[in-house]
């Protein structure tokens, strides 16, 4: 889980670089805004994707959690 994290704060913040440069190129007016717009639109997307990925994991992970927990607080007995 730590090596997910930690990949996931790389990731953003590669998202963060890209987002500044495609800013600057805009100012210096090198880049339409049409596909400029496209482009952030994407990135932001991908940035939401993998937040929502990672809640999902760590979702999965509580539920797991839980369950054994719960499998250990009642075990299951068998009746004959």
């Amino acid at each position: 889980m730590k090596k997910l994290l930690d990949q996931r704060h790389e990731i953003l913040d590669l998202i963060s670089i890209f987002k500044k440069k495609q800013i600057k190129l805009i100012k210096a007016e090198l880049l339409g805004t049409r596909n400029t717009l496209m482009y952030l639109n994407l990135l932001a997307e991908s940035k939401n994707l993998i937040l929502y990925t990672i809640n999902m994991v760590k979702a999965h992970r509580d539920f797991v959690l839980d369950d054994e927990k719960v499998k250990i607080l009642n075990p299951v007995t068998i009746k004959k």
